[in-house]
């Protein structure tokens, strides 16, 4: 591999895990254009791959986090084991993606993740009180879980991006979780449904590994370098940045 394609992937890679970590959503949104474009990878090796490099991301993620003490175990394991079933029919339905399929389909899950992090009005990052405050569960709760578990498994691996998107505004939204446990325990799911889905496209040869090992030792490092800045820094303009790049990015592909 020339040095050059081995430096651009291993410095995308620590941006991926930087930008992916900070917001809680895994970095699959940046991953898969770059993969689908830049390098023409198939839908199929695009989703694998991606769902790869987020093990790495979210694994060194979860590590920052569980060291600040911000991981909400409980919900994230209820929602780790409710996803599942979502896992395996995406991963199954994905292999009928087409290149044109997989264009229209994942630049709709763009313009939406874009337009759901907009809305997000008051979930700065920033944040005065680091304090763990354990949300309490009743059956209501529960079933929220449920659904969502089942959803994000589904996304996870259909379109190989995680389920981070969805998981930051559930928790914040409805379950009353402050953001950053959210975006915490985002990660700490992430990684287990990212191992999970990963299983599934490795057994169906969707996994380009040397590309994939490239962007996750990048991700090592840009994961922790965003789980330290989340709490120093409001995120709001990022947030209007990256939305702007996800419907650059779903324009394109459509276009």
């Amino acid at each position: 591999m020339p040095i050059m394609i081995f430096i651009i992937l291993f410095l995308f890679g620590i941006l991926t895990g930087f930008l992916g970590t900070l917001i809680g959503i895994g970095g699959g949104v940046f991953l898969i254009p770059f993969l689908f474009l830049v390098y023409q990878l198939n839908p199929q090796l695009a989703i694998g791959t991606s769902l790869f490099v987020i093990v790495f991301n979210a694994f060194s993620g979860t590590l920052a986090y569980a060291r600040y003490k911000r991981i909400q175990y409980s919900i994230g394991l209820l929602m780790i084991i409710y996803s599942i079933p979502g896992i395996i029919l995406g991963a199954y339905i994905s292999n009928f993606f087409n290149n044109m399929i997989f264009k229209i389909v994942f630049s709709i899950a763009l313009i939406l993740i874009a337009i759901n992090l907009l809305i997000k009005k008051n979930t700065s990052l920033k944040h005065k009180d680091d304090s763990f405050t354990p949300i309490k569960l009743n059956r209501h709760k529960i079933i929220i879980l449920l659904f969502i578990g089942l959803l994000t498994g589904f996304i996870s691996g259909f379109l190989g991006i995680g389920g981070g998107v969805i998981h930051v505004p559930v928790l914040i939204y409805f379950l009353g979780m402050p953001v950053h446990l959210a975006t915490a325990t985002s990660h700490f799911i992430l990684l287990n449904t990212a191992l999970l889905s990963v299983i599934p496209h490795a057994i169906m040869n969707h996994i380009d590994y040397s590309k994939g090992f490239l962007l996750g030792s990048g991700a090592l490092i840009g994961a922790q370098i965003g789980a330290y800045i989340s709490s120093k820094i409001s995120s709001r303009l990022i947030i209007i940045i990256l939305s702007s790049i996800l419907i650059i990015v779903a324009i394109k592909l459509l276009w």
